[in-house]
């Protein structure tokens, strides 16, 4: 009787999304498993790396974008790992940072004076709600703020603005997700002069991917 020995299953953070910036564990990662599941955050420069045999799924997520159910992700990376195979589960920034887990509500006038910094992933969407929100807790109108747009990529791009005018100024300049905003004292740190050339790569078009569904199975 053949016996199926599990595979392996790796959380794999991609970085910011320069391929020069992933480690060398995360690229060894990559060439070598038997399975790729990967999010939309993912140029396609790095999928590349993958074996000439590697299976690759894309099961990205983007707001007001068509994406895969975090339910049938973690389906299909069992099943995976059931027919003995190495599976990298690739994950733009920090996979520990981003890994998907039990959505809690954050009382942001509470977080309004916790700090005097504050770093908000994935905020562009509510951006209006939690500056208000952090208005009412007690933070002063004129903080300043800083918004970055796919930093390190070829879109990178960057705006800095005082806190109750942020909302109309993302709105203005057509911010859209991923971004990162940071408010607070941290944004004075901002360095002028960067001499570190972004990377040539862009994300991928998540209208112009094949996501994966169901019926691959």
């Amino acid at each position: 009787m053949e016996i199926i020995v599990p595979g392996i299953v790796y959380l794999v953070g991609a970085g910011p999304g320069d391929p020069e910036l992933l480690t060398l564990k995360a690229l060894r990662l990559i060439k070598n498993c038997d399975a790729l599941v990967h999010d939309a955050l993912i140029p396609d420069e790095i999928t590349k790396e993958a074996g000439k045999n590697t299976e690759i799924f894309h099961v990205g997520k983007r707001a007001g974008k068509c994406s895969v159910p975090q339910a049938e992700t973690n389906d299909l990376i069992l099943k995976l790992a059931k027919e003995g195979k190495n599976v990298v589960r690739l994950k733009g920034g920090d996979p520990f940072v981003f890994v998907d887990k039990e959505k809690k509500t954050v009382n942001w006038r509470d977080l309004a004076k916790s700090s005097d910094s504050l770093v908000i992933f994935m905020g562009i969407k509510n951006i209006e709600f939690i500056v208000e929100e952090l208005i009412l807790g007690g933070l002063d109108k004129s903080t300043k703020c800083a918004v970055i747009q796919e930093a390190t990529l070829k879109n990178q791009k960057c705006l800095i603005e005082k806190l109750d005018n942020l909302p109309d100024k993302i709105k203005d300049k057509e911010f859209l997700a991923p971004s990162i905003i940071i408010i607070g004292k941290i944004v004075e740190f901002k360095v002028n002069n960067n001499i570190t050339k972004v990377s040539d790569v862009y994300l991928p078009d998540i209208n112009k991917v094949q996501l994966y569904n169901k019926s691959q199975k």
